[in-house]
């Protein structure tokens, strides 16, 4: 039997797609759904992006980043429920956060807050 456990750690995958649909779908297509990125200069195809895709955090031009004030909960089979922020209490409804970064900046000035060892 094929055991599909969610995998938390830097993952990246690069998939060819036809169109906007066919990403979407294939995206969408998962067991999980914690979070996803959706790199784009294009800001229709990220605001309609950040309303089709299935996942509890959708960022845009960035990832990883998670606010305290915001929540962070999963679709699907990631988790029930939000932790951080007051949606905790509002466990049985499903919430996105949607982060956008407009810098146009590749190297942000806080990462070196973060990841300066």
């Amino acid at each position: 039997a094929i055991v599909k456990e969610e995998i938390f750690g830097p993952v990246f995958t690069i998939l060819k797609f036809r169109d906007y649909d066919d990403v979407i779908r294939r995206s969408n297509d998962v067991t999980y759904g914690l979070g996803s990125s959706v790199w784009t200069s294009d800001i229709t195809t990220a605001m309609r992006a950040t309303r089709d895709l299935r996942f509890g955090t959708v960022w845009v031009n960035e990832h990883v980043v998670v606010p305290s004030e915001m929540p962070w909960a999963g679709y699907k089979q990631s988790g029930h429920g939000a932790s951080l922020s007051p949606y905790s209490l509002e466990e049985f409804t499903y919430i996105k956060h949607v982060y956008f970064d407009i810098t146009g900046k590749v190297r942000k000035d806080w990462y070196d807050q973060i990841f300066k060892g």
